[in-house]
């Protein structure tokens, strides 16, 4: 018993800590985890009541009762949940590839396997040889766009589209201590004014260091992105779940939405977990009050520590 009191001690502290992300960065990591502290805390229910440990088994549906709230009001205010698509769909592909992962053979193969290639395609972390050799294996797409050629690799995103891409930018975030890349895109379908497609990988929140510069990114795309007039699309790892304070400061500042499934969890990292359980959706697809998201699914694991995601959105009407 007292091996579980202390596991129970530290399942508390960190569901409780978690709570005050946005004091300190390690506070900030353990956000990401409101889904596990969930079913933990009904596990430790269920024992306690086993044991007839009335007290605690009460202290762990308060902590249950509480993160589920967490849960709820998280989805309910920053989830685009899925509704019904009309006539134009667009099926939105983003996947981080991960550096070490050499192998572009295994996207096109993946690409490929759709009866129909997703219009948009993003990738991150990927090497300018690598992006030679996915525009030769999916000559289907007919317009390219990438990060330049001076920013690093771990930073560099592709954007393939089968949807006109009319112009596009590498974004250079000026933060306190170093720039960051960021690519943005204009794209116009047949039917449509221009929308925006911007694909962002930000800096790994740790250790502190890491997870102001990640912060600080948040709120200078926010400043940025306030300047588009189109509406916007948004694909990439945001090494940050739903749950974290800035994230959804970054959500509200910017009136986006991150595309879910209704109970909003789409694991996607890290995919070679031995325990599926610990995994936790730090990849998303954001869209503007312009889309309307019709399904997202969540693609194979094949060489990276990312799951693809792979969304359908439609514009809701024409816009002037």
């Amino acid at each position: 018993m007292p091996f579980l009191y202390s596991l129970f001690i530290l399942f508390g502290l960190s569901a409780l800590l978690s709570f005050f992300g946005k004091h300190y960065w390690v506070f900030d990591l353990l956000t990401h985890f409101q889904i596990q502290y969930v079913l933990i805390s009904i596990i430790f229910f269920v024992v306690f009541l086993h044991f007839g440990k009335w007290d605690l088994a009460a202290l762990s549906i308060i902590i249950c009762v509480l993160v589920v709230t967490l849960i709820w009001k998280t989805t309910y205010t920053y989830s685009a949940q899925e509704s019904f698509l009309s006539e134009d769909p667009i099926q939105i592909a983003t996947y981080n590839k991960f550096y070490k992962n050499e192998n572009p053979e295994k996207i096109i193969t993946w690409i490929k396997s759709y009866n129909d290639f997703p219009d948009i395609l993003v990738i991150h972390e990927i090497s300018l040889d690598e992006i030679e050799i996915l525009q030769h294996g999916l000559s289907e797409y007919l317009f390219h766009a990438y990060t330049d050629e001076q920013t690093n690799a771990r930073n560099r995103s592709l954007i393939l589209s089968k949807i006109p891409i009319t112009s596009n930018e590498t974004v250079i975030l000026q933060l306190k201590d170093r720039k960051r890349s960021v690519l943005k895109a204009t794209l116009k379908t047949s039917k449509y004014n221009a929308f925006s497609l911007y694909a962002f990988h930000p800096k790994v929140p740790i250790p502190e260091k890491g997870a102001n510069t990640r912060n600080r990114e948040f709120v200078e795309l926010a400043e940025y992105i306030k300047d588009d007039i189109n509406p916007i699309l948004f694909a990439g790892d945001f090494n940050a779940t739903v749950y974290t304070p800035y994230f959804q400061n970054f959500l509200a500042s910017t009136g986006l939405k991150y595309a879910s499934h209704k109970f909003g969890f789409i694991p996607t990292w890290p995919s070679h977990l031995l325990l599926p359980f610990l995994q936790i959706q730090i990849d998303h697809i954001l869209l503007s009050e312009e889309f309307t998201l019709g399904s997202i699914e969540r693609g194979p694991s094949f060489g990276s520590d990312h799951y693809p995601l792979v969304a359908t959105v439609e514009l809701k009407e024409a816009f002037d």
